[in-house]
Parts: C-alpha cells; sequence; structure tokens
C-alpha cells in the first residue's frame, strides 16, 4: 500500500475490501428546532 494517511488511507484500506467508502447512510434533516432541538452523536476515530 502507498503511503497515505488520513481519509487517503481510509479510501485506499476500503477499495482494496471492495467497498465504496461514500456508501454511508447520512442522516436526513431536519434536524429539529430551538424548540426542539434533535442531539446528533458522533465518534472521532
Amino acid at each position: 500500500m502507498p503511503i497515505a494517511t488520513g481519509h487517503e488511507s481510509e479510501e485506499l484500506e476500503a477499495e482494496l475490501q471492495g467497498r465504496d467508502i461514500l456508501d454511508i447512510n447520512f442522516p436526513e434533516g431536519p434536524f429539529g428546532t430551538k424548540a426542539s432541538t434533535m442531539i446528533i452523536w458522533f465518534v472521532l476515530h
């Protein structure tokens, strides 16, 4: 594998595994209002 870091490394690993890195279930809005907010949790790797 060539030298790659960050997102480029993730893209190359996914390509080698036959996955599409952009084929992810992204949340769809609306995400709430000021009166009724919705909390979106995320994890940094």
